[in-house]
């Protein structure tokens, strides 16, 4: 499935490495949200009888297109490929019997490198996300974990990455409801309720995306509020779980901090800077707590560490 809206530039290089699968047995369903014909334009270049193009009436949203190619989808397994990202050629192929082999399994993941606008791939930015999700620490096949271990993988340590490096089985995201509260991080949600029903997760080792960072990327855009939402609803769902509760408040905690720093340099978001360092500083280290409560509270503080 690729789900695209205005974004020309990459989608041929997308399109392509979907068509270059060393595995040939599957079919393109591309969603169009865009106003522009240009999308519509590249691929109407391609001769592929594998390829089928809709482009919609009205822009459906990002979740909303997804949602769209998931139900109009015709086989029991689906991955989604970001309209900017790449496939490496097997990554159908080594993705899909860990799935198609195992009833139980109803996501199977893989690694990515991070790149640039122009396909580099950004070492640094790709070391750390690989260290904090321990991708590289996991066992080849089916992940045999309870419910604390499967909320730790997908909200402690973001490992699975349904949006753009895993492949679904189609009935556990038919199953699954999605609310407008959370649009458009559908993958964080789905990742959690799989994990909630006790429906079990795959790797496969090694790496078979690119995913590209850029300006207009949604990972550049923030979904402050929908994140919160989900980590909120997560929490007290599970409240009875203890340990890995904690843990996923102390993560969330570290996300509202990053989110207080990076507004520090805006004299327009001081109020919303101060408002989530002060709701991070109860679950930080005693350095941070200290800074984050001083910063939350005080707008001479905040100036002051803002230069």
């Amino acid at each position: 499935m690729l789900p695209t809206y205005e974004r020309a530039r990459y989608l041929r290089a997308a399109l392509d490495s979907a068509l270059a699968q060393t595995m040939p047995d599957f079919v393109v369903l591309i969603g169009d949200n865009s106003r522009s014909t240009e999308t519509e334009a590249v691929v109407r270049t391609y001769d592929d009888p594998r390829i089928r193009y809709v482009r919609h009436p009205e822009n459906l949203g990002q979740q909303g297109n997804w949602l769209w190619l998931i139900e109009h989808a015709e086989t029991p397994f689906v991955a989604s490929l970001h309209d900017d990202d790449v496939w490496h050629p097997t990554f159908l192929a080594d993705l899909l019997p860990h799935i198609e082999n195992d009833p139980s399994v109803s996501m199977v993941f893989s690694d990515f490198d991070v790149v640039d606008e122009d396909g580099a791939v950004l070492r640094a930015a790709t070391d750390e996300l690989r260290r904090r999700s321990h991708r590289e620490t996991l066992p080849a096949g089916r992940l045999h974990l309870d419910l604390a271990a499967a909320l730790r993988l997908v909200a402690v340590w973001n490992a699975p990455q349904p949006a753009y490096c895993a492949v679904l089985r189609r009935s556990a995201v038919l199953a699954t409801q999605f609310p407008a509260a959370i649009d458009p991080v559908y993958d964080i949600w789905l990742s959690y309720q799989i994990a909630r029903r006790g429906e079990a997760f795959a790797y496969a080792p090694g790496v078979h995306t690119q995913y590209r960072w850029h300006s207009g990327s949604s990972t550049n855009t923030g979904w402050a509020a929908q994140e919160d939402e989900i980590f909120s609803r997560i929490i007290v769902d599970n409240s009875g779980l203890g340990e890995v509760i904690d843990e996923i408040e102390r993560y969330w905690a570290h996300i509202r901090w990053g989110r207080g720093v990076r507004l520090m340099s805006d004299p327009g978001r001081q109020t919303e800077s101060r408002t989530y360092l002060r709701s991070a500083a109860n679950r930080l280290d005693p350095a941070r707590r200290l800074v984050a409560a001083a910063a939350g509270h005080s707008t001479a503080t905040w100036s002051a560490l803002g230069t």
